[in-house]
């Protein structure tokens, strides 16, 4: 069976891009480019640092304050309470201790801030939605973790109920078991106007949250995609569930 979620789809970064352009390029027609950019938002196009990813290729981050390395995409995409969305990617870590960023829009002064946060923390995966000033959904994996040197399929989902029951976070294709950081239900919030970034935190007083390790094939979906389609994706991944012959993918449209 094959899932079509392409209409959901509202972005789609494969991370293959070779090592002379600084452009990262969206695989929908969307068109949601963004650039790979250092910590004063200078693209870079020397020194990539690509290498063989999950699939094709991937882009790594060195984590470095100094250096600052990231994907960055200017003010796309909004996200709110009521509205529901999917975040999903192949990671791979080694043992680090940090809380770094896989893709985050938020207006943030301090570690949380206003806005839509998913990243990796100890090795855990977490999401945080909301204002950290008034309430804010605060949810995380406390086993299962990615800090192991491979690849690892993570995926965010939130129903757009405001509740910490519409959180779900999935590490390859397993709904796990989650932590509360924060349960309060959140109350109406709307992040539209700040950066949309991939490998670190764009919209702190001092940028942070650099990415430690490598990212590839990034998605972000309009819905909260549910069980079976994260199989799928794990799946046309080529992840190594025993999916029994049930799922074979999840089509996405590409350019």
């Amino acid at each position: 069976m094959a899932f079509d979620v392409s209409a959901a789809c509202v972005g789609f970064w494969k991370l293959d891009e070779n090592t002379t352009t600084c452009l990262i390029s969206d695989a929908l027609p969307t068109s949601i480019d963004g650039w790979l950019l250092d910590k004063g938002n200078v693209s870079v196009s020397t020194n990539r640092a690509t290498s063989a990813g999950k699939l094709g290729n991937c882009l790594q981050f060195d984590g470095s304050a100094v250096s600052g390395r990231h994907v960055g995409f200017g003010n796309v995409l909004t996200f709110s309470r009521s509205a529901p969305f999917t975040m999903e990617a192949w990671i791979r870590q080694d043992d680090q201790d940090a809380a770094t960023s896989v893709l985050e829009k938020a207006i943030a002064t301090k570690m949380k801030g206003v806005g839509v946060i998913f990243q990796v923390e100890n090795g855990c995966i977490a999401l945080y939605i909301g204002n950290v000033a008034t309430a804010m959904l605060g949810m995380y994996t406390s086993s299962n973790l990615v800090n192991d040197g491979t690849w690892h399929h993570v995926v965010a989902t939130y129903a757009g109920t405001g509740l910490a029951t519409g959180v779900h976070i999935f590490i390859d294709a397993v709904d796990r078991v989650l932590t509360n950081w924060s349960s309060t239900a959140i109350s109406a919030f709307t992040i539209v106007s700040c950066y949309f970034a991939i490998g670190a935190s764009k919209n702190q007083s001092l940028q942070g949250r650099f990415f430690i390790g490598e990212i590839d094939n990034v998605r972000v979906y309009n819905i909260a995609l549910n069980e079976d389609q994260i199989k799928g994706l794990y799946n046309g991944g080529h992840g190594n569930l025993n999916l029994n012959g049930n799922f074979t993918d999840v089509r996405v449209t590409e350019l």
